[in-house]
């Protein structure tokens, strides 16, 4: 018996559907978006390279991405391209993290998440949005998955 038929045997005998788990590399593929080092990369905006923060953390991206983040709290507090975000979000900013943290939302809520539906990927998405699932579990900050499963 192939994967996909004991997969639709397995899914048959249930009562509940099935959660997914999706990781990055579904909105890679759909919306092709950046992986962890080009979204990093579209925020050293502050005069240093992107291989400037992966030298001095020694390659670990997590801090990579702490270091990136305090050189960018410091300069989105100070420039005037971030002003209105700014006054914005003041009032929720908690951690030198922050900041960065509300731009890479700020960008992702920018991406036109219906070119998944017109990509070379169309049928999929299409077979995706019509899955039955109990549940999404994601790390991703795109609102891709929401569109698929509004509910």
């Amino acid at each position: 018996m192939d994967i996909e038929s004991k997969l639709v045997e397995i899914f048959r005998s249930r009562s509940a559907g099935p959660f997914l788990f999706l990781g990055s590399g579904f909105s890679r593929r759909f919306l092709g978006l950046e992986d962890w080092r080009g979204l990093l990369s579209k925020f050293c905006i502050t005069g240093k390279p992107f291989e400037y923060y992966l030298s001095a953390a020694n390659g670990n991206y997590p801090k990579v991405a702490a270091l990136l983040a305090k050189d960018f709290n410091e300069y989105w507090w100070s420039e005037a391209e971030y002003s209105k975000s700014v006054e914005r979000f003041k009032l929720k900013i908690l951690d030198e993290t922050s900041a960065l943290r509300i731009e890479i939302c700020n960008y992702l809520s920018t991406l036109d998440q219906s070119i998944a539906k017109e990509s070379k990927y169309a049928e999929e998405v299409k077979l995706l949005s019509n899955l039955n699932v109990d549940g999404v579990i994601t790390t991703n900050w795109d609102m891709f998955i929401e569109q698929l499963f509004p509910e």
